[in-house]
């Protein structure tokens, strides 16, 4: 998964509620998660192949991002706030990403840039 499931306070919960019955959700100590996954698919990127960038969400899983062509780290970046800005602009909820960071320069990289963490890579040791 690239997206955390987010928690929102109970207001909103019914707030949204009230426009999307069907809206995939569990009550946590801190509030209401939402399905991160079911945000991104009703927000209209599942399945989105991405021209712009190359970058494309998973038929079966949108929470699973796929570079098809993409250049650039910044190509992926471009494309995970896509879905950021697209999710909140529908639903008034920001995602948050939990992408796996390291410090490992893979050999498919272009620069020094690891694609798959989006910072630079040192050393060449895992973090």
């Amino acid at each position: 998964s690239y997206f955390a499931n987010p928690v929102i306070d109970e207001g909103k919960f019914e707030e949204l509620l009230a426009q999307f019955p069907d809206i995939p959700s569990w009550k946590v100590d801190d509030g209401i998660k939402i399905s991160a996954a079911w945000l991104i698919d009703q927000a209209g990127f599942k399945d989105h192949h991405d021209e712009e960038t190359g970058m494309a969400t998973w038929a079966r899983q949108p929470l699973v991002l796929i570079n098809e062509n993409a250049k650039s780290t910044s190509d992926l970046i471009k494309f995970r706030d896509k879905i950021v800005t697209a999710v909140d602009t529908k639903f008034g909820i920001k995602l948050f990403y939990i992408a796996t960071f390291c410090n490992i320069l893979l050999p498919f990289a272009h620069s020094d840039t690891c694609f798959v963490c989006f910072k630079k890579c040192g050393d060449g040791s895992a973090s």
